[in-house]
């Protein structure tokens, strides 16, 4: 699953690495203890950025499986772990299946695997994983599709992190009088179907945390909003479009109030004069 472009992804990777908690991912590093080989599996990867992200902070070992439904999206991994290695300095190659990743104190080996979340969860390689975590995901899933999920990781006794979760925060700023408004229609749009059935949407982290309490698993997370500056002007507009879009879609009555709103918020971003905080959610959790 991803449904999203990989211009929008790397779009928006610089304010999602932001936006993380660096307090979360050294206590995640903690719990992984100092197992030889860190076995992590990366679900609705898109073009590798959770990757990027977490491999040189959870350092040791590392084999990576990196699942999505879009073979596009996967066909990016390469390429785009490539450059950023080397901007890095890092150490890159591509190997039979997979890649090769290493830098200061960790090494990964990476493998991508095209599957349908939806209807081939039972199919994930979950024997043996250490880690189990995703980026941007559980907001578009499904109680039914996130359940036995969780269920399942944590017979396996997993560590899982799933990072960036929208919670139906948006704040921007000038305000404006739609912004209530165009918010809620928003985020009614969030809980429509995603390809995993109804939508957790905006709910997603608390229904997420206590499900895993409920099975027994310390959990603990943290905010990991996007404060966007005036400088971000293709992320807030594509931001600022999207939501517009969904709000139309959510009711169509609205469309003067809507355009209205479009049409000052662009302004505003153009102009240099916008900033805007979108609410998010990073969790960690494991047996206790």
């Amino acid at each position: 699953m991803s449904g999203f472009s990989a211009e929008w992804l790397s779009l928006r990777e610089e304010a999602d690495t932001a936006a993380r908690p660096s307090a979360l991912a050294r206590t995640l590093r903690r719990r992984l203890g100092t197992a030889e080989e860190r076995r992590v599996l990366d679900l609705g990867s898109g073009t590798g950025a959770n990757l990027r992200y977490l491999a040189p902070r959870l350092g040791g070992r590392q084999i990576w499986r990196l699942v999505d439904n879009d073979p596009g999206l996967l066909e990016e991994t390469v390429p785009r772990t490539a450059r950023w290695a080397h901007q890095r300095g890092y150490h890159f190659s591509e190997q039979a299946g997979g890649f090769h990743l290493s830098g200061p104190g960790f090494a990964v080996a990476g493998h991508t695997l095209s599957l349908d979340l939806h209807h081939e969860q039972n199919r994930l390689p979950l024997t043996g994983c250490h880690l189990v975590t995703a980026s941007a995901l559980l907001d578009l899933v499904s109680s039914a599709w996130l359940v036995p999920l969780l269920g399942r990781c944590g017979g396996q006794g997993a560590v899982l992190c799933f990072a960036l979760t929208y919670d139906g925060r948006a704040d921007w700023s000038p305000p404006l009088p739609e912004d209530a408004q165009i918010l809620a229609l928003f985020n009614r749009h969030q809980c429509g179907d995603k390809g995993f059935g109804p939508a957790l949407g905006p709910t997603a982290s608390d229904a997420c945390a206590a499900r895993l309490k409920h099975l027994g698993c310390r959990v603990y997370r943290r905010p990991s909003d996007w404060c966007l500056g005036p400088a971000a002007t293709r992320l807030q507009a594509a931001l600022a479009e999207g939501i517009w879009a969904a709000a139309q879609e959510t009711n169509p009555a609205a469309t003067a109030d809507l355009d209205t709103w479009y049409a000052q918020r662009r302004s505003w971003i153009e102009l240099g004069r916008s900033t805007c905080r979108i609410g998010h959610q990073d969790l960690i959790a494991w047996p206790a």
